[in-house]
């Protein structure tokens, strides 16, 4: 370690005579105060805060453990160097040494802190001593913002591979904040929760924009793991709405269960706008999303609501392409809820494309209730084996509605969602088209404006509005996710207004019940996902699709 004397010892003075914030800087320049990022850290416990530690992006730190306790800190890197007029040019790069959390923070006071983390590339870390933070493991009253990190390579025995953050209780959890720019991937968590991130009561904010989280694993939920913690995706404190964004991706991750995500506990909160989870792999349940014990909430906008980030043409709320099970689909008794597999969970999903995902059973979801809605969602592509020549013929659905002993009632409400081309593999390797639904026993199923193709599925359901033997023919392009109905579609204006609530946006991003005039079927609301008023309403909405 390389300290520069005099620049240390007015740091020291400066904290002696007077402690107030300051700015500290570390590289390895002669107008730096340290070229050691501990020393700084150091240093800074003796101000009064919150201080900044600016890190030159020439700085070197390798083999780093780093600590905070009980001050507030914020660690900014990729300056040009230590001078006054330095500038922000990239990142700084914090590796750790493979036995340790890189930075482990913790709170012992009762007190409240912040943290701040912007322009680091934070890898190498292996776990604190309690086999939780891989790279970063947080543990008490901490509101902590991460902004254009990259956070990769790190592992750990148990949660958090990639980061860890712990509240000391549910009266007083910690906060963290991802915004723009932050990409967590290729992290660990061998025999515990979130191989990406992993919270327990904790608030945990994830921005939909350049939020990336991929390429991790976990035993449970290899991007992202809570437990017992509230977890919201999106423009939250935004004033003013844009339309630019990517929403967040989880993708690539794997794990037992929950592939993508995994939500544990009780009462927590799950409210996500703009939230692609595709391409996850879980070995037994919930390919994309599995969860116990909470509520669910996934769409693209609030009816009323304030705006949207992500742009009308594009589907930014999808479930796509996520495995339950070693194969796609897997031979009998391997995986379930390809999509999702709720167990005690309420959940809302609006708006949102369930598509191309696959398990031995249940590829688009599955649940145990309590209750579930879909509203203006297409459930499309999704594959499932074949059981009718097998042993096991219990849900050989796309969607299940399971019940089990002692279980109380389930409800489950489909609006305004279309169910089209589903298959099930059978032993021989053919398609053949799949059971859309199946309820259990005590399950209370509603559907109104439903469109599906064949087979639609079980008994001891109220309906209204519904449209059968509706192909791809029905849509504009299916091909291309254009889930409109086709000009003359029998699809069009079938439905009462008082299907959708006032003012409520379909799949697409468009009012709903909007009357075409050439079409009489005693009502002005589509039934499906999507409205389909005049073409010029609509132009440029094809375009928009990925």
């Amino acid at each position: 370690m390389r300290v520069h004397r005099f620049s240390v010892l007015a740091a020291l003075a400066l904290a002696a005579s007077a402690p107030q914030a300051a700015v500290l800087t570390v590289g390895p320049g002669s107008d730096c105060n340290t070229s050691s990022l501990a020393t700084a850290i150091t240093l800074a416990d003796g101000l009064s805060g919150p201080d900044e530690i600016r890190i030159a992006s020439t700085a070197v730190l390798t083999a780093q453990h780093l600590a905070i306790s009980n001050q507030s800190l914020a660690l900014s890197g990729g300056w040009s160097d230590c001078a006054a007029n330095a500038i922000q040019v990239g990142r700084s790069t914090i590796v750790g040494d493979g036995r340790a959390s890189v930075l482990s923070v913790r709170e012992t006071t009762g007190s409240s802190y912040t943290l701040s983390l912007d322009r680091i590339n934070l890898s190498g870390g292996g776990g604190g001593d309690d086999g939780v933070g891989g790279g970063i493991d947080l543990y008490g009253r901490w509101s902590v913002t991460v902004r254009r990190m990259e956070i990769h390579d790190n592992s750990t025995e148990f949660d958090g591979g990639g980061l860890m953050i712990e509240g000391p209780g549910t009266l007083s959890p910690a906060s963290i904040d991802i915004g723009e720019d932050v990409d967590i991937r290729g992290n660990t968590a061998r025999n515990g929760l979130g191989g990406g991130i992993a919270g327990k009561r904790a608030l945990i904010k994830l921005r939909a924009d350049r939020v990336v989280i991929r390429n991790n694993s976990a035993y449970r939920g290899g991007g992202i793991g809570a437990d017992s913690s509230n977890v919201y995706v999106g423009a939250y404190g935004d004033e003013i709405p844009y339309t630019t964004a990517t929403g967040l991706i989880v993708e690539q991750n794997r794990a037992n269960d929950g592939g993508g995500i995994a939500l544990l506990g009780s009462g927590w909160l799950f409210d996500a706008q703009e939230l692609t989870v595709r391409n996850n792999h879980a070995n037994r349940y919930g390919g994309g999303i599995y969860a116990v014990g909470g509520q669910l909430q996934l769409q693209r906008d609030y009816p009323n609501y304030w705006g949207v980030q992500c742009a009308a043409g594009q589907f930014c709320s999808r479930i796509e392409a996520n495995v339950a099970g070693n194969n796609c689909p897997a031979e009998r008794g391997g995986g379930h809820g390809g999509g999702l597999y709720l167990d005690k969970v309420s959940a809302y999903v609006s708006q949102t494309l369930i598509s191309d995902n696959c398990a031995y059973g249940n590829p688009a979801f599955f649940s145990w209730g309590p209750s579930t809605r879909f509203e203006s969602s297409v459930i499309t592509r999704n594959l499932m084996r074949d059981r009718s020549d097998q042993y096991d013929q219990t849900g050989n659905t796309i969607i299940g509605l399971g019940s089990r002993v002692n279980d109380p009632a389930q409800f489950a409400s489909f609006r305004g969602v279309s169910l089209l081309d589903n298959r099930a593999r059978t032993t021989a390797g053919t398609l053949v088209p799949a059971q859309h639904f199946s309820g259990a026993s005590n399950a209370s199923v509603q559907m109104i404006a439903v469109a599906y193709d064949q087979l639609l599925g079980s008994s001891g359901t109220t309906s209204a509005c519904m449209v059968g033997g509706v192909d791809a023919a029905g849509y504009r392009d299916v091909a291309s996710n254009d889930f409109r109905p086709r000009p003359g579609s029998a699809l069009i204006d079938v439905c009462p207004d008082s299907t959708f609530a006032a003012n409520y946006a379909g799949l697409d991003l468009q009012p709903r019940c909007v009357d075409d005039p050439t079409q009489q079927r005693g009502g002005a609301c589509a039934v499906r996902a999507a409205e389909a008023p005049l073409d010029n309403f609509f132009a440029g909405f094809a375009s928009g699709f990925e």
